[in-house]
């Protein structure tokens, strides 16, 4: 069982803090940091911490349902994202997708190295584009 489970069965059947009870929180706590403390038995802060408290269940539920939405969330991305590479890419199997053409495997071109390869070769026509060519000199063009 894991601490999320732990949470979710300690909090049991409550429902999700609303956005106001989530500011009324941070205000009390600013009041608790930010009045002046007695030497002497804090009542004040005692009702505050007391109050904020009691309303924690909703709040620790909202906070376990949102972690849980987005670990769905990144979940889904990746499996969204999951791009199988091709048997014949030599940069992902390396020997293997040789025996593999050699074998009579088809060729394809990886659909993960792929578009990686067409970036770094894009970017470096770019690159290549912003250099201006060199000028001859007439010594140059009459050896041409």
């Amino acid at each position: 069982m894991s601490a999320h489970d732990d949470i979710a069965a300690y909090l049991g059947d409550a429902k999700p803090a609303r956005d106001g009870v989530i500011a009324t929180l941070a205000k009390a706590t600013a009041q608790v940091r930010e009045h002046e403390h007695p030497k002497w038995d804090d009542l004040y802060c005692f009702n505050l911490v007391s109050y904020m408290g009691e309303r924690m269940a909703p709040v620790l539920r909202r906070l376990v349902d949102s972690e849980a939405e987005a670990e769905r969330l990144r979940a889904r991305v990746a499996e969204l994202e999951y791009v199988a590479p091709s048997p014949s890419c030599t940069r992902c199997y390396g020997a293997d997708a040789v025996r593999f053409v050699a074998q009579g495997g088809a060729t394809a071109p990886c659909p993960v190295c792929g578009p990686l390869e067409l970036e770094r070769l894009r970017a470096r026509v770019a690159e290549l584009e912003q250099v201006k060519p060199r000028e001859h000199t007439a010594d140059e063009e009459a050896d041409a």
